[in-house]
């Protein structure tokens, strides 16, 4: 198709010539992949609608749900079903633009997310340590609007607008071969002039967050245990209650764990098995649509673990907006 021959870095990775899939597999990507991306489409725009509907569920960290979900939401509603459509093809079957529009929104989103489950871990490690009035000056509005802007702006800014400084976007960007989807290339190819700029913008953006966001979680897990310590006051009640607070906070891990489960064993895959040599294709791919599913499942979860999100939710799913 036309645009197909335009893409550069159009990547057939080294010793994967040959990864095609059988029509059934193609058939049962689509329509896992199709699944994810209405329920994610769906299920975002219900929680960020739902934060702007009632204000009784408006804090420091439903605000972060909501940065998490628009992102996702973005994923879900352009990424995905572009990635669908050019599911059945060896290479990408549209213009190089797209792809490399994919590829940069792609790690936009996905950095996007993981800096806001650090902020929200920051913030609940913030009530264990300082006062009400100290905790209620760092997250004033103006600051926290700050908070929300910065985890587009530093992905945009780091993982595009540089790179595109020094390298044309065609050698930034292209199509996967093993994954079937449109990728930071300069991420992947040693011999990418941008290689060691975006592993390290990738370590700063990617790991070190989550790494520092599972630690952060683990001391303020110990803490409570070892001191039975009064936290500050929460931001929507106004009262101290540690057995409360640890509960938030164990629910605000539980939905980052949600994200790893998703993420992790394709970050993994990616990692170990670059040119997909000693795992099954099939492995692999599972691993990509697990990711993906990452995209659509915070929902469900804010859904199940949050009762004054899930009232008005349901509320919003029966039309009831009064």
């Amino acid at each position: 198709m036309e645009g197909s021959s335009d893409v550069a870095n159009s990547t057939t990775r080294p010793g994967n010539a040959e990864f095609g899939m059988g029509k059934a597999e193609q058939h049962a990507y689509m329509v896992m992949l199709s699944f994810g991306s209405i329920v994610g489409i769906l299920g975002n725009a219900t929680v960020i609608t739902a934060v702007w509907l009632s204000y009784s569920i408006r804090s420091v960290t439903s605000f972060h749900f909501v940065n998490i979900c628009a992102s996702d939401f973005v994923t879900t509603l352009f990424l995905i079903p572009l990635m669908i459509a050019g599911f059945p093809y060896n290479d990408w079957p549209f213009t190089s633009a797209l792809c490399i529009m994919i590829g940069e929104m792609y790690l936009i989103c996905l950095a996007c997310s993981i800096l806001n489950h650090l902020l929200i871990s920051l913030n609940r490690l913030s009530l264990l340590l300082f006062s009400v009035s100290t905790y209620r000056r760092i997250y004033k509005k103006s600051h926290l609007v700050c908070m929300l802007l910065l985890t587009w702006l530093l992905p945009a800014i780091l993982f595009g607008i540089v790179p595109m400084m020094f390298v044309e976007p065609n050698d930034l960007f292209g199509w996967d071969s093993i994954f079937h989807v449109c990728v930071a290339t300069y991420l992947i190819h040693e011999n990418n002039p941008m290689y060691t700029y975006g592993t390290a913008i990738f370590i700063l953006l990617i790991i070190l967050p989550i790494v520092s966001a599972i630690l952060i979680y683990v001391v303020m897990f110990l803490q409570i245990r070892r001191s039975k310590m009064r936290v500050a006051s929460s931001e929507n009640t106004g009262y101290s209650s540690s057995f409360f607070q640890t509960k938030i906070t164990t629910k605000a891990f539980i939905i980052m764990c949600g994200f790893l489960s998703c993420f992790g064993p394709y970050a993994l895959s990616w990692t170990v098995d670059p040119k997909a040599t000693f795992l099954p294709k099939t492995i692999h791919m599972c691993f990509a649509v697990l990711a993906f599913f990452n995209f659509s499942i915070n929902p469900i979860i804010i859904f199940i673990l949050y009762k004054n999100f899930r009232k008005v939710m349901k509320n919003i799913f029966m039309c009831r907006f009064y």
